[in-house]
């Protein structure tokens, strides 16, 4: 199940833990995403498959794509468009 271990510039390292993630693979996929400041981060999604997903804080999600996200009611609610 996908779960949020990031919101805002705050990691929720007891999520990284439970999937065996390391901080510093945390810190890589934010680079690889072009983020330059924390400051820029939404929120991070660690997939099932393991990926991580990077949410910038001025992108908008459509909260059905956030569904059965653990942790997802969490992000900001100005990163959520509402939707029906």
């Amino acid at each position: 199940r996908a779960a949020v271990v990031m919101v805002g510039g705050l990691v929720d390292h007891a999520e990284l833990a439970r999937h065996g993630v390391r901080p510093a693979e945390l810190w890589v996929a934010l680079r690889r995403a072009g983020v330059r400041n924390v400051d820029d981060v939404g929120g991070v999604i660690l997939e099932a498959d393991g990926a991580l997903t990077v949410l910038r804080e001025r992108d908008r999600v459509d909260r059905r794509i956030l569904v059965g996200v653990k942790g997802a009611d969490r992000l900001p609610p100005e990163l959520l468009d509402v939707q029906d």
